[in-house]
């Protein structure tokens, strides 16, 4: 299993979750599944516009995971 960071910002809202999967595809099926039942709170996001729907997504390791904020170390 991948564990991948998915963050989407639509209608003014902004979601982001750590979701495991065997690949990208499965995530972000899990992701949106996540959303429709509510497990996600939205955060008010008014700096995107609201009527586009933006979502993004990148692997992140254990360390990343743990510190979101942190900046990765590239070639470590």
């Amino acid at each position: 299993m991948t564990a991948f960071r998915f963050q989407a910002r639509y209608k003014e809202k902004y979601y982001s979750e750590i979701v495991e999967a065997p690949n990208a595809e499965d995530a972000g099926l899990g992701f949106a599944k996540l959303i429709a039942n509510g497990k996600i709170q939205s955060q008010p996001e008014r700096v995107y516009r609201g009527d586009r729907l933006y979502v993004t997504y990148e692997v992140v390791d254990e360390q990343s995971a743990s510190n979101p904020g942190q900046e990765d170390k590239l070639g470590k």
